[in-house]
């Protein structure tokens, strides 16, 4: 009986840690955005795409840790 259950807590702990590290990768992708200057405009567009997918990532993961 334990071992099902043991294996679903630990693979929903894990989602919820890949879920915090997608979060600590947006939060520094934004603070590289907002430290480019006037005229990269270019790059700033292209870290915030890559912010918005891995939220939506991570969003996914925490989606799919209720469902197991």
């Amino acid at each position: 009986m334990g071992g099902k259950w043991t294996k679903r807590h630990d693979n929903r702990r894990r989602l919820t840690q890949a879920a915090n590290l997608l979060d600590n990768a947006t939060a520094h992708l934004i603070i590289i955005h907002e430290s480019y200057p006037p005229g990269y405009e270019k790059h700033q567009e292209l870290l915030r795409a890559f912010a918005v997918s891995i939220d939506e990532i991570k969003l996914a993961l925490l989606s799919y840790r209720e469902k197991i």
